[in-house]
């Protein structure tokens, strides 16, 4: 919102409320020194007045021998506030490249081990238009009826935050932690890969195989089973080596997620 002041216009809701106060009690203080001389002004003077045309005003009074409407200090205090804000960003378009970009987050959340917890979780990413990437669900401890969800979602900082923010507002929800962020995390993930393999294929996913420690679960004449585990960037880079050689089913248990040290979530 633009205002018309004292030495132009300026964005009074980006401006701080501590420069907004002292401006105001400026301005008062300038005009009842101003009404008191209203009276000898010329007919310029005034109708510079009327229109807003404040830069005119000192130079009016000047030239005839008058006192300036302002002084210099409120002055240049005006210029400084006018040329030295910079505008915050109107909407996400104005954000920069860095804040646009998406990126992966895993959630790891604590939470009662109830009918219908999970169809809250997955609502609230749902309602929103979140994607999710990978989710597990298993019970942790039978005593305290707890369960464990892992969450693998993408998108922005800022939406990333606001995932976190509505997690920890969900009622069976304990607690909410950010894998991706914390050093301490360890993620985790297994995989069960099918594979053709016949000739000399057959012998470069052994080779490759072994040089990701993927086990051989179960061998055929003409396929393999491997089971490979890790970081979910070994895999995938597991799994395209193997697509050139005759890759035929993927199974996935999805991203696992826990905390190094003796504290527990």
């Amino acid at each position: 919102m633009h205002r018309q002041g004292l030495g132009g216009d300026y964005t009074a809701a980006r401006l701080p409320v501590e420069l907004v106060w002292c401006e105001a009690f400026q301005f008062i203080t300038d005009a009842i020194a101003a009404e008191r001389r209203i009276k000898g002004w010329s007919r310029a003077k005034k109708e510079a007045m009327i229109r807003g045309d404040w830069d005119a005003l000192p130079a009016l009074s000047r030239r005839r021998g008058g006192k300036p409407l302002l002084n210099q200090k409120t002055q240049q205090k005006r210029v400084k506030m006018t040329t030295n804000t910079q505008p915050a960003p109107a909407s996400a378009y104005d954000l920069s490249p860095n804040e646009q970009a998406e990126q992966s987050a895993t959630f790891a959340l604590l939470v009662d081990n109830e009918p219908g917890v999970l169809h809250r979780v997955v609502g609230l990413f749902a309602a929103r238009g979140y994607n999710i990437e990978s989710l597990t669900v298993a019970e942790t401890d039978r005593k305290a009826h707890t369960s464990r969800i892992t969450v693998v979602t993408r998108g922005t900082r800022q939406v990333l935050d606001q995932i976190e923010a509505q997690l920890n507002k969900v009622v069976n929800v304990r607690r909410v932690h950010d894998v991706t962020r914390d050093p301490n995390g360890v993620e985790r993930e297994l995989a069960l890969v099918k594979v053709r393999g016949v000739g000399a294929d057959r012998v470069e996913a052994l080779r490759i195989a072994e040089i990701f420690r993927a086990k051989p679960v179960d061998t055929t004449l003409e396929s393999f089973v491997f089971e490979v585990s890790g970081a979910p960037s070994k895999i995938d880079k597991f799994l395209d080596l193997m697509r050139p050689l005759g890759l035929v089913e993927l199974s996935r248990t999805g991203v696992l997620s826990i905390e190094r040290g003796v504290e527990g979530m």
